[in-house]
C-alpha cells in the first residue's frame, strides 16, 4: 500500500480536513436556503436553455473545499519514511568573463570571420567544457555592464552571449571598468 511509508511532520495540521468536511456541509445547507425560481411545468418552461454559469454553480464551492484539503495536507508536511536526502553539493570555481564589444571587434582579422564571431565561438567552447563552475559575463565598450551574473545554467549564458553585439554600448575601451565589474561579481 502507498500509505505504509507515509508520515507527517506536523500531524496536527490534518485537523484542517475536518474544516473541509464542515465547509462541504455548510455549502450544501447554503445551497438549499437560496431562493429558487419556480417555473410552471409546461413543455415550454422545460425547454429553456441553461447558461454556462447555471451549470457550473458547484465550481466555487468545490474549489474552496479542494483548497482547504490541499492546504491542510501541505501544512502537515507529508514524508516518505524510506526516502533519504542526497547531498547534491558540488564544488566548482567562479568565473566571470569580460567580453569586449567595442567597434574594434568588427575587424576581420580571422578571414572570413571578424573578431567578435571568433571570440563568441571560443567562449562557447569554453562554456561547453566546464562542469559545476559558475560562469558570469560582463560586456564592455565605453562602459561595462553585467550581461549575465554567475550561473550554472549554461544554456541561458550561451543565449545571452548570442545576443551581444557591438554598437549597443557607447564606443570605447573601458577595460578597467570591466575588470572592476567582474571582480565585484566574484565578490
Amino acid at each position: 500500500m502507498i500509505l505504509e511509508g507515509l508520515s507527517f511532520a506536523h500531524p496536527w495540521a490534518l485537523s484542517g480536513l475536518a474544516a473541509a468536511a464542515g465547509a462541504a456541509v455548510l455549502l450544501k445547507l447554503r445551497r438549499r436556503r437560496l431562493p429558487r425560481l419556480q417555473l410552471p411545468s409546461t413543455a415550454d418552461a422545460r425547454g429553456l436553455p441553461q447558461s454556462i454559469w447555471a451549470r457550473l454553480w458547484w465550481l466555487p464551492g468545490a474549489l474552496l473545499i479542494a483548497a482547504l484539503l490541499f492546504t491542510s495536507i501541505g501544512l502537515a508536511g507529508p514524508r516518505l519514511r524510506g526516502s533519504s536526502r542526497q547531498d547534491l553539493a558540488v564544488e566548482g570555481i567562479d568565473i566571470v568573463v569580460a567580453f569586449d564589444l567595442s567597434t574594434s571587434m568588427l575587424a576581420a582579422d580571422f578571414r572570413p570571420k571578424d573578431r567578435i564571431t571568433v571570440a563568441k565561438e571560443v567562449l562557447k567552447n569554453f562554456i561547453e567544457s566546464r562542469q559545476n563552475d559558475r560562469i558570469g559575463l560582463v560586456v564592455f565598450a565605453g562602459e561595462a555592464y553585467t550581461q549575465c551574473p554567475l550561473t550554472l545554467d549554461y544554456k541561458v549564458l550561451e543565449e545571452l552571449l548570442e545576443q551581444v553585439r557591438t554598437g549597443v554600448i557607447v564606443d570605447g575601451t573601458a577595460i578597467g571598468n570591466a575588470l572592476a565589474t567582474a571582480v565585484n561579481r566574484l565578490r
